[in-house]
C-alpha cells in the first residue's frame, strides 16, 4: 500500500510542480505581449524644421530592448555554461537551440538600436523617409520614388520598395506606426498599395495596427 502510494506521488508530483510554472509563464508572456502592443501607440516625436516641414521619429518601444536583452542573456548564458561545464546531457541539437535563441536575442537588440526612422512630412516633392537598417548605413526614400507598399505578416513589417529596388522595412512594433500609416495613405498613390495592405494601413491609422505579439 505504502509503495503504491509513493509510486503515485512520484508520478504526479513533477506535473503538479510544473503546471503552475507553465501557467505563470503563459500569463507572463501574454502580459508582455499586451504591454508591447500598447507601447507602440504612444504619440511619435515630432518637430518642425526651418523649411516648414515636420520630422516624425519612428523608434522601437522599450519592451523590444527587454525582449532582446532577456533572450540574449538567457540563451547566451546557457550556451556558455554548457560549454564550460559539460554534464553529458548536451547534444548537437540542444546546442543549436541555445545558439538560435542567442542569435534571436541579438537580432532584437540590433533592431532596437538600428531600426530608427525619420519621416519628412511636407510638400510631396520633398517628403519621404530616412530609414535605418539592421545591417548597413541609413538610406533615404522619397514618397514619389515608392513603387509598391506591402505588408509582410510573418515578419510583421510594412515594406516600401522604390523604383531602384531599395526596400525600407518598418516594423509594426515601432512607436509612430500610426503616424507612418497616416503618411503613407496620404502620400502614396492608391494603385501602389494592394487591397490587403491598404486595409491594414487604414486600421493602423485608426490606432489598431496588426499585433506584433499575439
Amino acid at each position: 500500500m505504502e509503495l503504491s502510494l509513493l509510486h503515485d506521488i512520484s508520478t504526479w508530483a513533477p506535473a503538479a510542480v510544473a503546471t503552475p510554472s507553465v501557467i505563470l509563464g503563459a500569463l507572463g508572456a501574454r502580459a508582455f505581449a499586451i504591454w508591447l502592443n500598447h507601447s507602440r501607440l504612444k504619440p511619435a516625436e515630432m518637430e518642425e524644421t526651418r523649411r516648414g516641414m515636420y520630422e516624425i521619429k519612428l523608434r522601437p518601444p522599450f519592451p523590444v530592448f527587454l525582449l532582446g536583452f532577456g533572450t540574449f542573456s538567457l540563451f547566451g548564458s546557457i550556451t556558455v555554461l554548457s560549454a564550460v561545464f559539460p554534464n553529458g546531457t548536451a547534444t548537437a541539437w540542444t546546442t543549436l537551440l541555445f545558439l538560435t535563441g542567442t542569435l534571436l536575442g541579438f537580432l532584437f537588440l540590433l533592431e532596437f538600436i538600428r531600426a530608427r526612422h525619420t519621416i519628412y512630412s511636407g510638400p510631396l516633392h520633398s517628403s519621404g523617409i530616412e530609414y535605418g537598417r539592421m545591417f548597413g548605413g541609413r538610406k533615404r526614400m522619397s514618397w514619389l520614388s515608392v513603387r509598391k507598399v506591402r505588408y509582410r505578416r510573418f515578419l510583421r513589417w510594412f515594406t516600401l520598395e522604390s523604383a531602384t529596388g531599395d526596400i525600407a522595412r518598418i516594423s509594426v512594433s515601432a512607436v509612430g506606426i500610426v503616424e507612418f500609416a497616416d503618411e503613407i495613405l496620404e502620400c502614396i498613390e492608391p494603385h501602389k498599395i494592394d487591397e490587403r495592405t491598404r486595409r491594414l494601413l487604414v486600421e493602423t491609422a485608426s490606432d489598431n495596427p496588426p499585433a506584433f505579439a499575439d
